[in-house]
């Protein structure tokens, strides 16, 4: 419903007894650029103000009340070349019920309990204080719950280790569930992306069991970005304004499958986050010469297994690709030589502990 525009800044003249304005005025009463007005008047003749012996054009309250009706629909999304010949009644009918569509909308948002709401986990100081401004609350309340942030990494990877009381001062409203619920996002913002965070941020996001990754950066270090592509992780700059930044959080969080799988035209599955080499070469060169006491050739099969696997995985992140087709297929063969590596990384271990083989004293990790 339109406020009743107040009529008590000096007027240019009377008319009838009646107050008239001159058009800045006019313009400052309904809402409106003296431009706007005038081109209005041009284009559109949505008043016809009186003339003054003057010239001067002299609008009623009545003119000036038009006139910030068509302000408020025009800014609700209605086209002034639509409305501008509506009488008073048609104009204050249609704003009586973009006012209620409005009401409607932030009701909603400010109480979405029948819709399903995606868990975020947020890492960084600036960009958790960021997500509890009012603007951006009431943009993703409807979809979005934020259920812990961290001041950084460390942070999070410490709360991460130290079970649910770790996590009880770092819940923004309210208990946590017990046991806490894995997010469907782990949000990070960091302030320059670097290749060697991006294993550290998959097994962050693997040990509070999220859904998806996405890391938001200032900078990038070279060869950082192309690391978190090759992971499947989303990257954003944190420079985004505010409206940028929500459609980001909503496409992440609005995605009909989980970002950390996906499938190739194939229907195989390739993880996106993999987490980073457990043994070097050399260690597995160790372990494939040691002896068994099962004579068992188990060790070196699987060893040679997994050095292929690992030089292919690097031959993969390295291949120059010659088209975007081209790019993806070498990132989903990385992230598949990863994922098939790090079974076997699971698998030697088993081997290792079946046969009698100390991994903590005799392999060194990589």
């Amino acid at each position: 419903m339109v406020n009743s525009i107040r009529t008590d800044p000096d007027p240019a003249s009377l008319i009838d007894g009646a107050p008239r304005y001159r058009s800045g005025a006019a313009a400052r009463l309904a809402g409106l650029p003296v431009a706007t007005l005038r081109t209005w008047e041009q284009r559109f003749q949505v008043v016809a103000p009186a003339l003054s012996s003057g010239g001067h054009r002299l609008y009623s309250a009545a003119d000036v009340q038009r006139l910030a009706l068509l302000k408020q629909l025009t800014a609700g999304g209605h086209a002034i070349s639509l409305i501008a010949h509506l009488d008073i009644d048609q104009l204050r009918g249609m704003a009586r019920t973009q006012a209620a569509g409005q009401a409607r909308a932030e009701s909603v948002a400010d109480d979405p309990a029948d819709e399903p709401r995606r868990r975020l986990m947020v890492v960084g100081a600036m960009l958790a204080a960021r997500l509890q401004g009012a603007a951006m609350r009431r943009r993703l309340a409807s979809k979005v719950q934020v259920i812990a942030s961290f001041a950084d990494l460390a942070d999070c990877q410490q709360a991460a280790t130290g079970g649910d009381d770790a996590l009880m001062d770092r819940v923004p409203s309210g208990p946590l569930e017990s046991p806490p619920t894995a997010p469907d996002l782990l949000l990070v913002e960091v302030p320059a992306l670097q290749a060697e965070q991006v294993s550290v941020l998959g097994r962050l996001a693997q040990d509070w069991g999220a859904s998806r990754l996405a890391v938001m950066h200032s900078y990038v270090v070279p060869g950082g970005l192309d690391a978190a592509r090759a992971a499947g992780i989303s990257v954003q700059r944190s420079r985004v304004d505010d409206e940028a930044l929500c459609q980001w959080l909503l496409a992440l969080v609005q995605a009909p499958e989980p970002l950390p799988s996906r499938q190739v035209q194939t229907g195989w599955p390739i993880p996106a986050v993999v987490s980073a080499r457990r043994f070097d070469d050399k260690t597995l060169a160790d372990l494939a010469m040691r002896s068994s006491s099962v004579a068992c050739e188990c060790p070196r099969h699987v060893s040679e297994l997994l050095i292929m696997l690992s030089a292919f995985e690097t031959y993969s992140a390295q291949c120059a690709a010659q088209s975007a087709d081209d790019a993806a297929l070498h990132r989903d063969l990385q992230r598949a030589a990863g994922a098939a590596r790090a079974i076997l990384e699971t698998a030697i271990e088993r081997i290792a502990l079946h046969e009698g083989l100390d991994l903590g004293e005799g392999l060194s990790r990589a």
